[in-house]
């Protein structure tokens, strides 16, 4: 395994379709400098102080595993390795076991878990809300130049109320691959502009 930082990001889970549950099923995690930082279903539920022994059991077991320590406020692991000696896949293979024997491993990691400095997908977010707010002011100012007729202002308004509303927005997540509604965030900007300055 080598020395520098390595992130996993795997977007085509991220907007895998949801079923009942809400939630990524793409694990995050992170390896660099002998250290791993790997996210944990069920690390955060209320009295999962006993799953959370037992990871750091099974870890600990793992040849060439110093320590490994949960971190529930994050439903993060934190593993310190010998990098020469330990595969990444070692340390996820006995994070899945763990889970497996604790029936969950179908869980699903929800939305609002914390971004880590590792973690790509905040990156692409903040990319697509850049690409966004470029579309608005190319369109707003098109609009502008071009004398071409503007929305009406309550179309704005239709993108904040549908992402507001909890029954919309979960009609919306259960049928829009991409989870959070990312659509909703990409209409948003666009609507300021098209009124016109």
């Amino acid at each position: 395994m080598g020395d520098g930082p390595r992130a996993a990001a795997a977007l085509s889970d991220d907007c895998a379709p949801s079923g009942t549950s809400t939630g990524r099923r793409h694990r995050r995690y992170w390896f660099g400098d002998g250290k791993a930082h790997i996210e944990v279903r069920a690390a955060r539920r209320h009295g999962s102080e006993r799953f959370a022994r037992e990871l750091e059991a099974a870890l600990a077991r793992v040849e060439g595993v110093h320590w490994a320590q949960v971190n529930a406020v994050v439903g993060r692991v934190v593993v310190a390795f010998d990098g020469e000696a330990v595969d990444s896949s070692a340390i996820l293979d006995a994070v899945q076991g763990v889970e497996e024997a604790h029936d969950v491993h179908d869980d699903r990691f929800g939305f609002d878990r914390p971004d880590f400095p590792g973690d790509i997908e905040p990156v692409h977010r903040a990319i697509v809300g850049l690409v966004a707010d470029a579309v608005g002011i190319v369109a707003g100012v098109a609009g502008s130049v071009l004398d071409l007729p503007s929305l009406p202002q309550e179309a704005a308004a239709l993108v904040s109320m549908a992402e507001s509303q909890p029954r919309i927005r979960r009609l919306v997540e259960s049928r829009t691959p991409c989870t959070r509604s990312k659509w909703l965030r990409l209409l948003g900007p666009l609507g300021g502009p098209f009124r016109g300055f």
